[in-house]
């Protein structure tokens, strides 16, 4: 599903770039349930989130043994064009609203090279709480969100599953 937002202010080239992040983030959601499926069996993916659990509580897909989980496509580093080693976590999303760091899921899985790496949400939690990770917003665009990028290092001792890719 992609959704989109009014963002009146951005010029053509910024839309062009926020209807390709929306693009690599349905693929990612398509290549997760595949390789999710060749872990655990297809009976492990229960079902595809609602519209209003997707866009209100934050999650994805309905699965066993991991619950509800948000996937995360890979994310491009500013500018660079390489991809992010560390770990986003959204505080506000850009409507100023709870961001899906604090969502009904119980998983988030990263997208990463090779693999997915599927963390726990409260563990997420538990590290922006404890460390003074420095915030980011993209309010020059007009846009109200908050996020942190959480040290690969110490995201790896929460990782509870991680899942092959199969292409």
């Amino acid at each position: 599903m992609i959704i989109m937002l009014n963002f009146t202010n951005l010029k053509p080239n910024q839309m062009k770039k926020f209807q390709e992040c929306e693009e690599r983030g349905e693929a990612a959601h398509i290549q997760f349930v595949q390789d999710y499926c060749a872990k655990y069996g297809v009976f492990a993916y229960q079902s595809k989130a609602s519209d209003s659990d997707d866009i209100h509580n934050h999650f994805d897909l309905i699965t066993y043994p991991h619950g509800n989980i948000d996937v995360k496509s890979r994310r491009y580093l500013k500018r660079r064009g390489e991809y992010a080693t560390d770990y986003i976590f959204e505080i506000k999303n850009v409507k100023g609203e709870k961001g899906w760091g604090y969502g009904m899921a119980d998983n988030i899985a990263y997208e990463q090279e090779d693999c997915w790496h599927v963390v726990s949400l409260q563990g997420l939690q538990k590290l922006v709480a404890e460390n003074n990770y420095e915030q980011h917003d993209r309010s020059q665009y007009d846009r109200d969100d908050l996020f942190v990028w959480i040290p690969a290092s110490d995201v790896q001792p929460i990782i509870i599953d991680s899942i092959p890719k199969t292409t």
